[in-house]
């Protein structure tokens, strides 16, 4: 997770070696991810844009679907982020 411009965050994300149908993003202000924002992308690089100046957590898991449902894999170790 990288910051390079005002207000964003560029996520890039490993290719997984399974088949996955695409990823889900969870950040927030709170190490503990009390108050947390998801979105989800079929790309391994996505920008999170519109935040706030501060610190931010970033976590990701892969997702597959599954007979029409959504299946979630486990999460990434947070990484934490200063906003210019």
């Amino acid at each position: 997770v990288k910051s390079s411009k005002k207000n964003t965050a560029t996520v890039v994300i490993n290719k997984s070696s399974e088949k996955v149908s695409g990823y889900q993003i969870a950040y927030s202000t709170n190490k503990d991810f009390k108050s947390i924002k998801k979105v989800t992308t079929t790309k391994t690089s996505y920008t999170l844009k519109s935040l706030s100046k501060g610190t931010y957590y970033v976590k990701v898991r892969p997702f597959t679907k599954v007979s029409g449902k959504t299946v979630y894999g486990k999460y990434s170790k947070a990484v934490k982020v200063n906003l210019k």
